[in-house]
């Protein structure tokens, strides 16, 4: 009978500890990943706005490199126009996944990209900038 009320003091007092640590832990942020950022300029040709690429690189329990290209006003806001997901994990598409941005007319931007592995964000247009896009590959839809 000893061993049986010891053994259940164990559990009572162990359930307490997980109820304490759970409700200390709860509503605090969780990081899976360690996150890291780069932001490049792709474009200055436009005297108004600057085309800029942020690549976002994380390691962790998901592994991924995303990244997100804005334009910003000189002077002013910034807006993220077209976010996705990196396929320079794929060997297939070596020398493919780096953006180029061009303007192509007064107000027109037009932004290529051999492959990307996902598209998160795609805008067509923001504020007077209309922006095309030619994509060759997307690999998951």
């Amino acid at each position: 009978m000893n061993r049986t009320w010891t053994l259940g003091i164990c559990l009572l007092i162990f359930a307490v500890i997980c109820s304490a640590f759970v409700l200390a832990t709860q509503g605090q942020p969780r990081t899976p990943a360690q996150c890291d950022s780069w932001v490049e300029t792709l474009s200055q040709d436009n005297p108004e706005y600057i085309v800029r690429i942020t690549e976002e690189g994380c390691s962790g329990f998901y592994n991924a490199t995303t990244y997100a290209i804005a334009l910003s006003q000189i002077g002013g806001a910034k807006t993220t126009f077209f976010k996705y997901y990196s396929a320079e994990w794929n060997p297939k598409y070596e020398g493919q996944t780096t953006p180029l941005a061009r303007w192509t007319a007064r107000g027109h931007l037009e932004i290529s990209i051999g492959a990307v592995s996902e598209i998160i964000t795609k805008r067509d247009k923001v504020d007077d900038i209309t922006i095309a896009y030619h994509i060759g590959h997307v690999l998951h839809e």
